[in-house]
């Protein structure tokens, strides 16, 4: 897997319907603007684990519709659902029937608290699905011991990447030197936090997977453009405008991250009973779990 050159890796939102499933027509609409936009590397699937809440059907709809798409981008890979580590083998195998040649694995937490659990998981994985995988860490308190990822991508030649979700600089700094020093020379690495990468390119990553891409997507292309050129000034100018826009997007993010674990969690404990696999904004459902945190001062009611 070739990756000359720094990257922003956007994952895109999949859009539903009011009835739960995939609208084609926005996907597609948004699909385009990124590709207008110039972003031109996607990863499908994996926007705050949004896979999750969806049944198999609508899985497989959004990995083959984006894969159709595939040729349109320089980059396209694709994210399993994390609920078990059953259900990521069913999903690989099925992204590599589609004709996906790479898949961002996340860790599940039971898996994360030991090196030889860390080795076992994506060893598993590996042995039972032909596809290049890059080790996801999608959680900023999870550290994987860097004895453990160097384990990984020396002993598995599938495994291409990492992608980290840490704001711990020496973790980092420690990670970066052995992966370009110690380690085969041929592996990705990538930050999972959008306000690490601009810091992640000036420390050699390189790239990331950029959530606020899909709406300040030229301050990203800005950022990459000012690195080759080495103008500092520049570079540090859109740096500010970065932080500035990701301080209120995560402050309005927020409120709306805790609705949908909120319903998240509702949904499996009330599964047997809920006709939709996922409750829309405008669900009775929606609008209890809304009430309830807003009483207990979780968000605020115009939120």
């Amino acid at each position: 897997m070739a990756h000359q050159g720094k990257h922003i890796i956007t994952p895109p939102i999949s859009p539903l319907k009011d009835d739960g499933t995939l609208d084609v027509e926005a996907y597609n609409e948004l699909l385009m603007l990124l590709k207008k936009l110039g972003l031109n590397k996607i990863l499908v699937s994996s926007l705050y684990s949004e896979a999750n809440l969806m049944n198999d059907k609508e899985y497989e709809l959004l990995l083959r519709y984006s894969i159709d798409n595939a040729r349109k981008f320089d980059f396209v890979a694709f994210s399993p659902r994390g609920l078990s580590l059953e259900l990521m083998v069913k999903d690989l195998i099925l992204g590599v029937e589609l004709g996906y040649r790479v898949a961002f694995v996340p860790i599940l937490l039971e898996f994360a608290t030991t090196d030889v659990h860390t080795y076992r998981f994506y060893d598993f994985i590996t042995r039972r699905v032909d596809i290049d995988i890059i080790i996801s860490v999608n959680d900023p308190n999870i550290q994987l011991s860097v004895n453990a990822l160097e384990g990984l991508v020396n002993d598995i030649p599938q495994i291409k990447g990492i992608a980290v979700s840490s704001t711990d600089i020496g973790y980092l700094l420690e990670l970066l030197w052995r992966l370009k020093h110690e380690i085969r020379g041929n592996i990705m690495l990538l930050t999972n936090l959008d306000e690490v990468f601009p810091l992640a390119l000036l420390m050699g990553f390189d790239g990331g997977i950029v959530l606020s891409s899909q709406v300040i997507n030229r301050h990203f292309l800005d950022l990459v453009k000012y690195f080759e050129k080495g103008d500092l000034v520049n570079y540090l100018k859109a740096f500010a405008d970065i932080m500035v826009f990701l301080r209120l997007f995560r402050e309005a993010y927020s409120r709306i991250g805790v609705i949908k674990l909120a319903l998240y969690l509702l949904h499996n404990w009330l599964r047997p009973i809920l006709k939709q696999p996922y409750p829309s904004e405008h669900s009775y459902l929606y609008s209890e779990v809304k009430h309830i945190l807003t009483t207990l001062g979780y968000i605020k009611e115009e939120g």
